[in-house]
């Protein structure tokens, strides 16, 4: 529902006619397509020092993701997994 908080180990399934749109703290957007199966494996903020850490599993489905500038930092890891590969 919208404006409902994520937490790590959180999966989100949309349907077949069913599409998501996730917006984190970090200014990231996740779009979720239809038929898709995401699991929030774990997220770290730490604003103070402007270290960002995320990861997703792509379970099944379609994604696209928005990242921030805070990604282009070096620090800074945005990570997701599918059944066959890692970006």
């Amino acid at each position: 529902s919208q404006g409902a908080p994520l937490f790590s180990g959180d999966r989100l399934k949309t349907g077949p006619g069913d599409r998501a749109k996730l917006v984190f703290a970090d200014d990231s957007v996740v779009d979720l397509a239809p038929s898709t199966d995401l699991v929030l494996e774990s997220q770290s903020f730490d604003v103070e020092n402007e270290k960002y850490d995320s990861s997703l599993n792509l379970q099944s489905g379609k994604v696209r993701i928005l990242l921030g500038d805070r990604y282009q930092q070096p620090q800074n890891r945005y990570e997701v997994e599918t059944p066959t590969a890692v970006a």
